[in-house]
C-alpha cells in the first residue's frame, strides 16, 4: 500500500476499548483516536508507543467513517485479522448483554460460537468465558447504573431505574419477606372499571431468590363471544403463606385506592382464598371448575368408576352440581345418591365427594350462571411466560420480559377500548356448550325440567370431546 491511498474498499469499525475510549479496527490493524478535527478524526496504530514504533494512521469523516487518508504501516507491525475478528465479537457481546437480559454465558457462547464456525479456535485466540465473564457482568451492571444484577438475598435486589416505571409497590419486612408488584400507567388509569379477577402462580419462570411469580388478571369485559381478561398485576414473592397473600391485596389497596374487586377465581390454594376473604369481607370468591372436574375425575380413575357407564354417569353428575343454583345443590345430591347402587368403591368416592366437596366452605365450587368458570387463561399465560422465560431466570430477564408483556397487553387493551379487536376471541365450541349451558339453566329455573334431567343432560354438555380437549 502507497504511504496515502483513499481505500474505500475495506471494512472498518470502531468500538469501545477497555478503558472507555474508542478503538477502530481496519484489515488486521488497530487504532486509536489521535485527534478529533472539524469534519475528521485521525486515527494512530496501537504500535505507535512499543517497541514497533509503528507510523500508520488513518483519518475518516465523521459523518460516515469514510477513509479520507491511509497512511501505510511499518514493516514490523504486521496485521492480526484473527485477533480483530475476536475484538468484534467481544464488542457485540458487550452491545448485547446491554439489550438482552437473558444468560451472560448463553450470549458469549452465541458470539465465540460464530467465531468457532470461521475456524479461528484453532489459532487459540478464542477467549474463555471465565476470563470475561467479570467484565461481562460489569459492562452490564455500568449500562444500568447499578452495582450488581444478582442476589442470594431479596432484601439486596436493586431494580433498575429503566424497570421502576413498573413497581406498583415493593415491600420488605423486618422478617425479609419481599414483595415486589409490576404494573403498567395504562392499567392504573383504568382499574377502577375493572371487578372481576383471577389469581394463578408459576414456580418455573421465577428468578432467584424469589420463589413465586403470582399473576393477577382482570376482566376488562367479557362478551358471549370473546374473553377479555388480561394481566394486570405481576408479583414476585418469597413465599406462599396466608400473609404474605394478604400483603400483596393491603399494598394493591394502598397504592391504588380505587381497586374495588367484587369476585375473585382461584384455584383451591386455601392460602390466597383466606386472605381474599379476609381483606375484602363482601367479596365473592369462586373456585376453578376445570380444577374441580380434574380432581373429581382423578379420584373416580383411582377407584376404576370411570371404566363402566353406570359409575361414569353417577360420576359426571356430581361433577354438574356444580352448575345448579348453591340452594338446589344438596337436593341434587340426594336425587343422585337416591340413584346410586350399593359399592364398595362407589361409597368411597361418595364419602370423598361429601368430605371434599360438599362441606367445602361456601361452595365456592358452584359455577351456576358464571360466565368465566375457569382460571384457563391465566394458566395458559402462566404456559406462553415460562417457554418464552425458561426456568430459573436471571431477575433481569424477568423484568425485560413483563416489560415487553405489559406493552404486548396494553396495546390490546387500548384496542379492545376502541373496538377494534377483543383481546381473546373464543372458540366456536367454547361458545356452543356456554349456549347449551345457558338454555338447560333456563329450563331448570323455568321448572321446565326436573333436577335428574338437568344433571343429566349438564353432564352430556360439559362432557364433549372437544370440552375435555380444551
Amino acid at each position: 500500500m502507497s504511504g496515502s491511498s483513499s481505500s474505500r474498499g475495506v471494512n472498518l469499525i470502531i468500538i469501545d476499548s477497555r478503558r472507555g475510549g474508542k478503538t477502530l479496527l481496519r484489515a488486521g490493524h488497530k487504532y486509536i483516536k489521535r485527534r478529533e478535527n472539524k469534519n475528521s478524526s485521525t486515527w494512530h496504530c496501537v504500535n505507535r508507543r512499543n517497541s514497533i514504533k509503528c507510523s500508520g494512521y488513518i483519518t475518516i469523516e465523521n459523518t460516515n467513517n469514510t477513509i479520507i487518508k491511509d497512511y501505510k504501516h511499518s514493516d514490523p507491525c504486521v496485521p492480526h485479522f484473527e485477533d480483530n475478528e475476536v475484538q468484534m465479537a467481544i464488542s457485540e457481546c458487550k452491545k448485547e448483554v446491554n439489550s438482552n437480559y437473558g444468560s451472560v454465558q448463553k450470549i458469549f457462547e452465541k458470539h465465540m460460537g460464530n467465531l468457532k464456525d470461521k475456524g479461528l479456535h484453532l489459532t487459540g485466540n478464542v477467549p474463555d468465558y471465565k476470563k470475561l465473564k467479570t467484565v461481562l457482568y460489569r459492562h452490564r451492571n455500568k449500562s444500568l447504573n447499578v452495582p450488581k444484577t444478582q442476589f442470594k438475598n431479596v432484601e439486596e435486589i436493586i431494580i433498575p431505574e429503566e424497570f421502576n416505571k413498573y413497581v406498583l409497590a415493593d415491600y420488605c419486612n423486618e422478617d425479609c419477606n419481599r414483595i415486589i408488584i409490576f404494573s403498567s400507567t395504562e392499567v392504573k388509569e383504568h382499574i377502577k372499571c375493572v371487578t372481576h379477577y383471577f389469581g394463578d402462580g408459576t414456580f418455573d419462570g421465577c428468578p432467584n431468590p424469589f420463589e413465586q411469580v403470582y399473576v393477577i388478571h382482570g376482566d376488562m369485559g367479557s362478551t358471549d363471544l370473546s374473553t377479555n381478561v388480561a394481566p394486570l398485576f405481576y408479583i414476585l414473592l418469597k413465599n406462599k403463606e396466608g400473609k404474605t397473600y394478604e400483603k400483596i391485596f393491603e399494598l394493591i389497596k394502598q397504592t391504588l385506592p380505587e381497586w374495588r374487586p367484587s369476585k375473585f377465581t382461584f384455584d383451591y390454594e386455601i392460602g390466597v382464598i383466606n386472605a381474599a376473604a379476609k381483606i375484602f369481607p363482601d367479596i365473592k370468591i369462586n373456585g376453578c371448575n376445570v380444577h374441580f372436574q380434574k380432581n373429581v375425575i382423578k379420584k373416580a380413575k383411582s377407584l376404576n368408576l370411570m371404566e363402566h357407564e353406570e359409575s361414569s354417569n353417577h360420576v359426571k353428575q356430581c361433577i354438574g352440581l356444580a352448575f345448579l343454583p348453591k340452594q338446589d345443590i344438596e337436593d341434587g345430591w340426594l336425587h343422585i345418591m337416591e340413584n346410586s347402587f350399593d359399592d364398595e368403591a362407589m361409597t368411597k368416592f361418595n364419602d370423598y365427594f361429601v368430605t371434599q366437596w360438599l362441606e367445602y366452605p361456601d361452595l365456592i365450587w358452584c359455577c351456576h350462571n358464571e360466565r368465566h368458570r375457569t382460571t384457563n387463561l391465566a394458566e395458559s399465560w402462566n404456559g406462553r411466560f415460562n417457554k418464552i422465560i425458561g426456568k430459573n431466570p436471571s431477575l433481569l430477564l424477568f423484568l425485560q420480559t413483563i416489560g415487553n408483556d405489559t406493552c404486548h397487553f396494553d396495546i390490546k387493551q387500548a384496542n379492545f377500548r376502541l373496538k377494534r379487536s377483543p383481546i381473546n376471541s373464543r372458540k366456536r365450541t367454547s361458545i356452543e356448550i356456554d349456549r347449551q349451558i345457558q338454555k338447560l339453566t333456563k329450563s331448570y329455573e323455568n321448572k321446565a325440567i326436573s333436577i335428574g334431567d338437568f344433571l343429566i343432560d349438564i353432564s352430556k354438555s360439559i362432557f364433549r370431546s372437544e370440552h375435555l380437549k380444551k
